[in-house]
């Protein structure tokens, strides 16, 4: 199971085709040795790519012989030199099908990934999943030492928030409350003061707030 986070890949082909299709001795400046990408290393495995929406137009294309015939080329060779068979799990928290429409994404890429499509529905559409989700995180800060625990008001509070940030925003308000002893009322109004804290729609990826979520997983 090999992660690739896509967003480190916004604005650089080379660094791309690089990573993702490995890269011949000789093929840039520094590149001393052969090097096997992330297909090659996911073979007969999964092959996970976070955040897709951010890849170059030139390395989606690339992309599309892989998807169809497994055949890999490295950056600088002429030909392939690996068969792969590697199952693609993508997701981003861009809308896909506008890009495509503004041509910023490929068709042909699109509808290859979206075999399989799953939207994950935001928090506040699934608060009552609050609880479950920080079972675990409230293990893991009990074994940090942080022996606190959350309350039914607590839990009240919690589903009374509309969750802007999404899970990552709540499992970070959690651990800022406990790490530094705070009600989690004040928490949750430290939260609502920040505002939503949303990126203009024609800002770039290196613009946009981290905490957006994924509101959208393509699995092929």
């Amino acid at each position: 199971f090999i992660v690739v986070n896509c967003a480190l890949y916004a604005g650089s082909a080379g660094l791309a085709n690089s990573d993702l299709f490995g890269h011949v001795k000789g093929a840039f400046t520094g590149a001393d040795k052969d090097r096997q990408g992330r297909f090659v290393a996911a073979d007969k495995g999964i092959l996970y790519l976070d955040e897709v929406g951010e890849l170059p137009l030139e390395v989606q294309a690339k992309l599309l012989r892989v998807f169809e015939e497994g055949w890999v080329t490295p950056e600088g060779a002429d030909q392939p030199t690996a068969k792969v068979d590697v199952r693609i799990i993508a997701a981003t928290n861009r809308d896909l099908p506008d890009m495509l429409r503004a041509g910023k994404f490929r068709a042909d890429l699109y509808h290859r990934l979206t075999t399989l499509r799953l939207h994950v529905p935001p928090l506040r559409e699934r608060l009552e999943d609050i609880r479950t989700i920080l079972e675990e995180r409230l293990e893991l800060l009990r074994s940090e030492g942080c022996a606190r625990t959350l309350s039914r008001s607590d839990y009240e509070l919690l589903k009374d928030y509309d969750w802007p940030g999404n899970v990552r925003q709540l499992i970070k308000l959690i651990e800022r409350a406990f790490y530094l002893e705070m009600p989690i009322r004040e928490a949750l109004e430290e939260e609502r003061a920040l505002g939503e804290l949303r990126a203009p729609e024609d800002a770039s990826p290196s613009q946009e707030d981290p905490l957006l979520p994924r509101s959208q997983r393509e699995v092929r």
